[in-house]
């Protein structure tokens, strides 16, 4: 036989042979299989049954085993149909991730940068258990403190919040964020118009009235806790601003998260302000109270509820803050992370902040040439920052630095109004983290070299330029953060700085409010002056009758000026002795008249 007949005999073997196992398995597959035969576990109570019973039970049995093979070979099939099915749910999941990918590049492209940088949100995160500052001081200053926030919190249980008509709402949606504001309720505002009228007329005692009938107002705390703290009644007035954040919080809508970076609230809206500068208080104290970390903490809080607009500048006091909790590396990441969304190389504060923040974290002599790298950058940015901060620290600069052109007390003198503000809240917030020796030697060294160094002349001349173009306004949330950390001279310590496209539920008037017939000052100003109409604002008749009084005291020391000396023409002087007798005979002539009714 020929090889290729051979082979054909062999491969019909083989058929052969895989066709009679293929028919073996399946009469093994069809066959009853005793083994997996379900034993009755109640066959005890089945022996009175007949012989009949037995032998139909045996051929169900056999039925039975019947069926289980035919549904095991269901099972089979229904397995890999199964089986083909797996690659649709894995399909499914990267659909999903497909759109996970499609949506945040939509984000990425509609310019959200505050929403869309991961690191900036990570580097944002607020910490719960990082809101008692006697939690901190516990760590600081061991456990003599034990009983403060016990005690703090017994205080606020005392008293519950009554229900004065102050509720939160879902406002809208912007994309993926929720916006939720404050609402007042006409309950109200009857307490929010009398304080008005409190505080137009610098009333204390109406205020407290206000806090004896409600307890929680908020504006109320506000200005009581600004009284406190002016008499250095420091616990009193943390423990007022502590009442009103609390009231907040038990009125935070179901839905709002403080601690979520796509929840906001608004500044722009009249009945937020409130919880802004109950917050933005507290943070001030907590500073005072030299309790850092939480201090940080806070600040992250009030700048994620609106961090693109930062109504109260927290980007011009985080950075000192986090230096004097030394957290060098956060501030460094949080720069490099915000820098081109919010402008940070722009701001002294943030320069200058930065490079001392590496500075001190600095370990090696790379680290260290950067440090000196990132404060003459700031040097050449702004060098009147250095010129402001030896004024605060009453310190003699260098005689380079002082005949300097960009370093001297002229140029300072000529800086944009906006940047002068910028420089002095930096300088009153960060002084004495430059007036340490280290430090101060270290600022002096590198101002000196670019004061002396030629290769620097250029940038500081088109920095020069540059300030004059970009600081020529005011922004309205670094006037407000002057006036609410006493730099300036504020108008209201409940509404510092109004933003100009602000929304309120109610509007806020200047007249006085109305005197009813039976006021006792409407009696008194009554019977002092008859013509006064009872109908009549206190504030206005008080404003009319002062202005007649003015007047006419006014018109009766003008005429007594204008009939002495003045009626007599000069060179007309007389002796002595022939006035007193033109005197004589004149009352003599007015003698001799006789008296009319």
């Amino acid at each position: 036989m020929s090889k290729s007949q051979l082979k054909r005999l062999h491969e019909e073997e083989e058929r052969k042979k895989r066709e009679t196992i293929a028919e073996e398995l399946d009469d093994d597959d069809l066959a009853p299989r005793h083994s997996r035969v379900p034993v009755n576990r109640f066959a005890f109570l089945e022996e009175e049954k007949s012989v009949s019973d037995s032998e139909k039970a045996a051929g169900s049995v056999e039925n039975q085993n019947w069926n289980t093979a035919k549904e095991r070979k269901k099972n089979k099939k229904q397995k890999k149909k199964n089986g083909k099915k797996l690659p649709a749910v894995e399909t499914e999941e990267e659909l999903l991730e497909r759109y996970a990918a499609e949506n945040k590049l939509k984000n990425e492209c509609a310019g959200n940068a505050d929403d869309g940088d991961d690191d900036l949100i990570e580097l944002m995160k607020v910490d719960p258990k990082m809101f008692d500052p006697s939690a901190e001081l516990k760590r600081l200053l061991g456990k003599a403190l034990k009983e403060s926030s016990s005690n703090s919190n017994s205080r606020r249980d005392q008293q519950k919040p009554k229900s004065l008509g102050v509720t939160m709402v879902h406002d809208r949606d912007e994309e993926d964020v929720r916006w939720f504001k404050f609402v007042h309720q006409p309950l109200y505002e009857p307490f929010e118009r009398m304080f008005w009228h409190a505080e137009d007329n610098h009333d204390v005692e109406m205020i407290n009235e206000i806090l004896v009938q409600t307890g929680y107002h908020l504006n109320s705390l506000l200005s009581i806790a600004n009284v406190m703290r002016m008499q250095d009644d420091f616990t009193q007035s943390c423990d007022f601003i502590e009442r009103g954040i609390y009231f907040c919080e038990q009125h935070f809508a179901a839905q709002f998260q403080p601690m979520s970076w796509k929840h906001r609230i608004d500044y722009l809206d009249y009945e937020n302000r409130a919880f802004y500068l109950l917050l933005h208080r507290h943070l001030l104290n907590i500073v005072h109270k030299r309790c850092f970390e939480t201090a940080l903490n806070v600040a992250k809080l009030i700048f994620k509820m609106d961090p693109q607009r930062d109504p109260l500048a927290i980007i011009l006091i985080i950075d000192t803050i986090a230096i004097n909790a030394l957290q060098y590396k956060w501030l460094i990441s949080f720069y490099n992370a915000a820098k081109s969304w919010k402008n940070l190389h722009l701001l002294p504060n943030m320069r200058y902040s930065v490079a001392l923040a590496k500075f001190h974290y600095a370990k090696t002599e790379k680290e260290k040439d950067e440090a000196d790298d990132l404060l003459q950058e700031a040097l050449v940015a702004f060098p009147t920052f250095v010129t402001d901060l030896l004024d605060e620290l009453q310190m003699e600069p260098d005689p380079l630095v002082e005949t300097h052109e960009h370093f001297s007390k002229i140029q300072a003198s000529r800086e944009g109004d906006g940047l002068k503000l910028l420089q002095k809240i930096y300088v009153k917030q960060s002084c004495e983290l430059w007036k340490a020796p280290s430090t101060m030697s270290w600022l002096e060294m590198n101002t000196r070299l670019v004061a002396a160094e030629p290769k620097f002349k250029e940038e500081l001349q088109a920095w020069r330029t540059k300030r004059q173009k970009m600081f020529t306004g005011m922004a309205p949330n670094v006037s407000r953060l002057a006036e609410l950390l006493g730099l300036t001279a504020s108008n209201s310590i409940t509404d510092p700085v109004p933003p100009p496209r602000g929304r309120a539920i109610f509007t806020r008037t200047n007249q006085a409010m109305p005197v009813g017939n039976d006021s006792f000052w409407s009696g008194l100003l009554h019977s002092l002056y008859p013509d006064f109409d009872r109908e009549e604002n206190l504030g206005t008749a008080v404003e009319r009758v002062a202005g007649d009084l003015v007047r006419e005291l006014t018109e009766f020391a003008f005429g007594r000026i204008m009939g002495a000396d003045l009626m007599r023409r000069p060179g007309e002087e007389r002796e002595q002795g022939e006035e007193e007798e033109e005197e004589a005979e004149e009352s003599e002539e007015e003698e001799e008249q006789p008296n009319h009714p």
